[in-house]
């Protein structure tokens, strides 16, 4: 169903049946909508999300099931689980420490590797932790019986065996990791005349490739993302592979300065770029708040142009934000349209409760030697939203269940080239009756929605 963000309230009931193992028949679902008109889309999501077609009659149908490799639900610990961090120091090969290295627990189960928990080593200590890593091994436990780990380094590229770790035994004492000479990075931060910047949060590196299918196209790789704090020198204690770098600092979330067409490391080579900051770059500012006119305090904001683009900003004193036009999705006509929204603080144990709310604003981008400012836009609690009933395969409602939602998007600009994507658009869990409300003050488009929950598996999903 397409709706735009300011229609009138608009309820929309979805059913999930959620079942407990594959070798039984699989459950039925059911969507209802006074006026949308639910369609298949088992041949347009990848098997961990295409999993059921659904009729919008209003009459049960038979779900088509498909192949689940793995169960993606989290569930609480045992009572037995006890409670403590997992310390990690990655030092060079000359025993000194590496900050901003990524680490990581990882799984390792039936042939396969997967990352379960990470974190960055700091750059004084070059040590990490992996907060209440025992109660959640626990919960590892249960899952997935009979599984080994081991920690070890997360860094694209370069394949390093871990060391191996017993999940139920900890607290343990502080690991140590050998980082090997694989090259560096060392991104200098100055102004124009050459004097160190300190004021910047974040250097992003990012490798590009060039595109197999558009000759001349750069393509973007995994992007290496540190944490400046204030620092004037920022490394990275490994070379980022690629045909060339793209280097970017931002001041808590707004774009300072850009180094481009760098030819990319090899592995061994340590190389020194230095990035020279703009004092000023066109933007975009305003500031949001609430229907009363208060200022809205939240860490960020989230910014979902028309008809397609994302981003976020960081919010700063009083809901001010500023959008660096580089970040802008405007149309042929240079007007742009985005929806707002943000995330009010809240939690209930591992639950996010705080309330979305969400604004939109139209305007023309401006010339690049002139800020535009939006002034003040109201952010106000969605009125539109879906709202439905999670139950398990007898029907009995399910409590705790998470339910995302996702929408179609045009990744490539290619009118006939969709997606589904999660984007962070919305989650809710499911309340003691199994019911949910998610909150969707997004563009015009169409979206699908999906649940998970301690030890079962999704049969059902429903497009609207």
């Amino acid at each position: 169903m397409k709706f735009a963000a300011l229609a009138v309230l608009t309820a929309l009931a979805a059913v999930f049946v959620l079942w407990f193992s594959r070798d039984v028949a699989p459950p039925t679902v059911s969507a209802s909508s006074e006026t949308a008109e639910s369609e298949s889309i088992v041949d347009e999501l990848d098997p961990m999300t295409a999993v059921a077609a659904v009729e919008a009659d209003q009459e049960r149908t038979q779900a088509t099931s498909v192949e689940v490799v793995e169960q993606v639900a989290e569930i609480e610990a045992t009572p037995e689980a006890e409670a403590g961090d997992l310390r990690v120091r990655v030092l060079d090969e000359a025993g000194e420490p590496l900050g901003d290295v990524p680490v990581a627990v990882f799984r390792l189960r039936t042939g396969s590797r997967s990352d379960r928990m990470q974190a960055v080593t700091d750059h004084g200590s070059g040590e990490a932790a992996f907060t209440d890593a025992a109660a959640r091994f626990a919960r590892e436990a249960e899952s997935y019986p009979g599984s080994t780990y081991e920690v070890g380094l997360h860094v694209p590229g370069l394949d390093i065996e871990g060391v191996p770790i017993d999940p139920l035994a900890l607290p343990v004492e502080t690991l140590e990791l050998t980082m090997p000479d694989h090259g560096s990075l060392e991104v200098r931060i100055r102004d124009a005349s050459g004097a160190p910047v300190t004021e910047h949060s974040h250097v992003f590196v990012t490798p590009l490739f060039q595109s197999p299918s558009e000759p001349g196209r750069m393509e973007r790789g995994e992007r290496y993302n540190v944490r400046a704090d204030g620092r004037s020198e920022v490394s990275l204690p490994y070379a980022v592979t690629g045909q060339q770098m793209r280097v970017e600092v931002y001041d808590e979330g707004v774009l300072a300065g850009v180094h481009e067409d760098i030819v990319a490391l090899r592995p061994g080579e340590h190389r020194v770029v230095t990035l020279v900051c703009r004092e000023t770059l066109p933007h975009v500012i305003g500031r949001v708040v609430s229907a009363d006119g208060q200022a809205i305090e939240a860490r960020s904001l989230d910014v979902q142009f028309t008809p397609r683009g994302s981003t976020w900003v960081e919010l700063g004193p009083k809901g001010a934000f500023v959008l660096p036009l580089s970040r802008l999705r405007a149309e042929a006509d240079g007007r742009f349209s985005a929806a707002l929204s943000v995330q009010l603080p809240g939690m209930e144990g591992n639950r996010r409760v705080g309330k979305v709310l969400s604004g939109r604003f139209d305007a023309v981008v401006p010339p690049p030697e002139s800020p535009l400012d939006l002034g003040a836009i109201i952010l106000r609690e969605p009125a539109v939203f879906v709202s439905g009933t999670v139950v398990d395969g007898e029907g009995e409602p399910l409590e705790g269940a998470y339910v995302s939602l996702y929408m179609k998007f045009n990744q490539r600009e290619d009118p006939e080239d969709f997606g589904w994507n999660f984007a962070g658009i919305d989650y809710v869990y499911s309340d003691a009756e199994g019911r949910f409300e998610v909150t969707v003050d997004r563009p015009v488009g169409e979206y699908a929605i999906r649940a998970h929950a301690e030890g079962f598996v999704d049969r059902g999903a429903v497009r609207f």
